[in-house]
């Protein structure tokens, strides 16, 4: 029943489209659109008591807070100075996660290289990140009835900037987190499972 209920949910988001607004230094500043595409995709599900915990859950993942937040831990950002070939710089955000409270992403970012000239030049970065819990700020009341632990995360990525007109041409963040999770089944059954979240983040400009 869980399955068939996810598979309600996602698949009308195959194709439908939301905003982001980013700042040229990269920080990813609001997300408009998904909230309002969730909140239509729920209103079509039948009201299933026994599943309600687990739509509050995806509900607030699903809101354009949320995945601002997600967003902001993926995109790599610059500082406000000039480059070098070569060059590291550290970024560090805190974010918000309905289910496991704070997150703080650390992330470790060098410009590779800076190929061609004038309007036609990229800068070639690559990062690497790491993910944990923020001990000061843990989760609220679980909507899933779920007691969830994560471990500490990683992930790397390849960015590719458009120094010529100022905009990101592309982007592919990898990202592996442990977790685990326990608590009670839709059907009252105890649950209890291990699962490592693999998520690939692709974002590539469309002329």
């Amino acid at each position: 029943p869980m399955n068939s209920m996810l598979k309600s949910v996602l698949s009308p988001m195959i194709g439908a489209s939301f905003t982001l607004v980013m700042a040229p230094t990269g920080e990813v500043q609001k997300v408009e659109g998904l909230s309002k595409l969730a909140e239509k995709m729920f209103q079509s599900l039948p009201q299933d008591p026994a599943m309600a915990g687990i739509l509050d859950g995806l509900k607030a993942n699903l809101s354009d807070e949320a995945m601002r937040s997600q967003l902001a831990q993926v995109f790599a950002q610059f500082p406000d100075r000039p480059l070098k070939s070569g060059e590291t710089w550290t970024t560090q955000v805190s974010t918000p996660n309905p289910m496991l409270g704070g997150l703080i992403t650390s992330a470790t970012s060098t410009l590779k290289a800076v190929e061609g000239e004038g309007s036609n030049r990229v800068a070639k970065i690559a990062t690497s990140l790491t993910v944990k819990q923020d001990a000061s700020k843990p989760a609220g009341a679980n909507p899933m009835g779920l007691t969830v632990q994560m471990g500490d995360g990683s992930g790397d990525g390849e960015q590719v900037f458009d120094a010529g007109s100022g905009r990101l041409r592309s982007s592919v963040i990898r990202s592996t987190i442990p977790m685990s999770m326990s608590g009670a089944g839709p059907d009252g059954s105890p649950m209890s499972m291990k699962t490592s979240v693999k998520t690939t983040t692709t974002m590539e400009l469309v002329q």
